[in-house]
């Protein structure tokens, strides 16, 4: 009996019922399982879903994403995988006018830090993607602010390049800190690995793609859909009439882009017997400091399954 996944937005839904419906028609064995992306552009759920076992005895899962053309693609995406980290200061108050100098100002340290980034983007890859917003920033300008934090997204297309990238960015925290006389802890928010997606699925998907064909679109279609585009300020080319093709994974590492999804990849956890143990180094969400793993600490009441990152591409199932 096959089992499958698949994420659960309004089109996604509306597929699984219909091939739910197919199943019962031909007496299919096998189970669908609908699972909502919480949080998904925070890269918050699908690391608690691999911790607690949902995917143990997946066989295939099926990924889509909003295109134009209804397009697929196997193998290594063009995209991003990241690592979200908060780094957060914590110094001394004063009055700003008054005593400043009792003051040790952890805004000082989260400008200083964003500083030292900024300058070290031009010695970063191409590939690279990082960005920051202040979470906190002090209470108001007349006290020195005792507190302060900074929220960094670090993306790359390889795991070990994620992490070269996360050692610099807690760097520079420990060198703000010290350039200031504040301490640092930082908390990872979220991690997603880069995606993989596997070919027979994708051929297999593809063909049902060609079989059932573009929409048919009309006058009134095709001038609204300009319409938005001319306000949109975008090219005003309408709605899109031919098929997008049948992708082949990205060979050439260096020339891959940076664009990337805030969702991750869960493929790389399926079909656990035909996977090696995947790596153990990024931080678990949710904690302080800067631990090993990129996965929710475990409750108390759950036991410890192991997840598994495939190494060839009969494991890798989304499409």
């Amino acid at each position: 009996m096959a089992r499958a996944t698949t994420p659960a937005c309004p089109m996604n839904i509306t597929a699984a019922l219909a091939v739910k419906r197919i199943m019962e028609r031909e007496k299919l064995a096998g189970t669908i399982v609908v699972w909502p992306g919480v949080a998904e552009e925070l890269v918050a759920a699908k690391a608690y879903y691999v911790r607690d076992g949902l995917f143990k005895d997946v066989d295939v899962v099926l990924f889509s994403h909003v295109s134009s053309s209804m397009g697929t693609s196997w193998g290594a995406a063009g995209g991003n995988g990241l690592v979200s980290v908060e780094y957060a200061f914590k110094g001394q108050s004063a009055h700003s006018a008054g005593m400043p100098w009792r003051g040790r100002s952890a805004l000082d340290a989260v400008e200083l830090m964003n500083t030292g980034w900024n300058f070290r983007r031009e010695h970063l890859r191409i590939q690279q993607r990082s960005h920051y917003v202040i979470t906190d920033g002090g209470d108001q300008p007349n006290v020195v602010p005792s507190t302060a934090s900074v929220w960094y997204y670090f993306r790359e297309t390889e795991y070990p390049r994620i992490k070269e990238m996360w050692d610099i960015g807690n760097r520079m925290a420990d060198a703000a800190a010290m350039m200031t006389d504040t301490t640092v802890t930082s908390r990872v928010l979220g991690a997603a690995w880069p995606q993989h997606f596997n070919k027979v699925v994708a051929e297999t998907t593809y063909a049902n793609i060609k079989a059932v064909g573009m929409p048919k679109w009309d006058e009134a279609d095709q001038a609204l859909a300009k319409a938005v585009q001319r306000e949109m300020k975008q090219n005003e080319r309408g709605l899109e009439s031919e098929l997008g093709r049948l992708g082949e994974p990205v060979r050439d590492e260096d020339n891959r882009g940076g664009g990337s999804d805030d969702i991750g990849d869960v493929s790389w956890v399926v079909r656990p017997s035909r996977c090696a143990t995947r790596p153990t180094s990024l931080a678990r969400p949710g904690t302080i400091g800067r631990a090993a793993s990129p996965w929710p600490p475990r409750l108390p009441t759950k036991a410890a399954r192991p997840a598994r990152r495939c190494t060839r591409s009969p494991c890798s199932t989304s499409c």
